[in-house]
C-alpha cells in the first residue's frame, strides 16, 4: 500500500507553531499523543484527533473552538460569505496604516513593513500600498477579485481558520504571509505588535502584562495556523494488488 501526503505547511515550519502553541502534543501522520483536548478535523486525510494543549487559559480551546465553530456555523455564512468578510480585513490592515511622527517610528514601520507588502504585491501580482490618512490606502477592486480567487481555493473550516487568525494579527497581509510559509508565527506576531514593542522599547516593559499578552497572542496565532494547514491537507491512499 502506497500512501502520499500533501500539505500546504512543511514539518518544520509546523513544528514551530506546535511549539508556539505551547502543546503538549499532537496527531498527525500516525504520529500519536496523549495529551489535551481532542478534537476532530475534515476528512482530506487528516481525518484523526487532534490533540492540544495550549499554555495559557484563554487559549488553549482555540483549536477545538475553530472546529465547533465550523461544525455550527453559528452565523450561517456560506464560503462566499466567508471570502468577502475575510477580504474586508484589508481595508483596515494594521501594516497599511502608517504614522507620521516620531520620525524613529516612521523609519521602522517602512523597514518592518514595506517588505511584506512588497512579498504580498509580488506573490500574488496585486496592488496594495500604505497611507497615512485614517482612511487607509485605497484598495483596488482588481486586488480584492485577486484574494476572492485565492481564498476560494480553500474549503470552508480553513477559512474559520483564516479569519481567526486575522483578528489575532489585525492583519490580512500578515495572515497570508504566515499561512504561506514565509513568515513564522513569531515574525507574525512581532509585526503585528510593532508600534507596541517600540513604545516597550522607550518605556519599559511589564511583565505580567506585557508578556502574557504577547504569549498569548503567539498561542492562538499558531492554534490558528496550525488548523488552517490541517484542513488544506490531503491524502491519497493507493492499494496495490499482489501478484503471484
Amino acid at each position: 500500500m502506497t500512501v502520499s501526503t500533501s500539505c500546504r505547511c512543511d514539518q518544520e515550519w509546523m513544528r514551530c507553531c506546535i511549539e508556539s502553541a505551547g502543546r503538549g502534543s499532537w496527531f498527525l501522520s500516525g504520529h500519536s499523543v496523549d495529551r489535551g483536548v481532542g478534537c476532530w478535523l475534515p476528512g482530506h486525510g487528516c481525518a484523526q484527533p487532534l490533540q492540544t494543549q495550549l499554555g495559557f487559559p484563554s487559549a488553549w480551546p482555540a483549536e477545538t473552538t475553530l472546529c465547533n465553530t465550523s461544525l455550527d456555523n453559528p452565523t450561517q455564512r456560506n464560503k462566499d460569505q466567508l471570502i468577502r468578510a475575510a477580504v474586508k480585513f484589508l481595508d483596515t490592515d494594521t501594516i497599511c496604516y502608517r504614522v507620521e511622527e516620531p520620525e524613529t517610528l516612521v523609519e521602522l514601520q517602512k523597514n518592518e513593513w514595506d517588505p511584506i507588502i512588497a512579498w504580498a504585491e509580488k506573490r500574488y501580482s496585486m496592488e496594495i500600498g500604505s497611507s497615512t490618512s485614517i482612511m487607509g490606502p485605497s484598495i483596488p477592486a482588481k486586488t480584492r477579485e485577486v484574494l476572492v480567487n485565492h481564498l476560494a481555493s480553500y474549503n470552508m473550516w480553513a477559512l474559520q481558520g483564516i479569519e481567526f487568525i486575522v483578528t489575532q494579527l489585525k492583519s490580512m497581509v500578515l495572515t497570508l504571509g504566515l499561512i504561506d510559509l514565509h513568515l513564522t508565527v513569531e515574525q507574525a506576531v512581532l509585526l503585528s505588535r510593532l508600534e507596541e514593542e517600540y513604545q516597550i522599547q522607550k518605556w519599559g516593559n511589564i511583565e505580567w502584562a506585557h508578556d502574557y499578552e504577547l504569549q498569548e497572542l503567539r498561542a492562538r496565532t499558531a492554534a490558528g495556523a496550525l488548523f488552517v494547514h490541517l484542513c488544506s491537507e490531503s491524502t491519497t491512499v493507493k492499494h496495490k494488488l499482489l501478484q503471484d
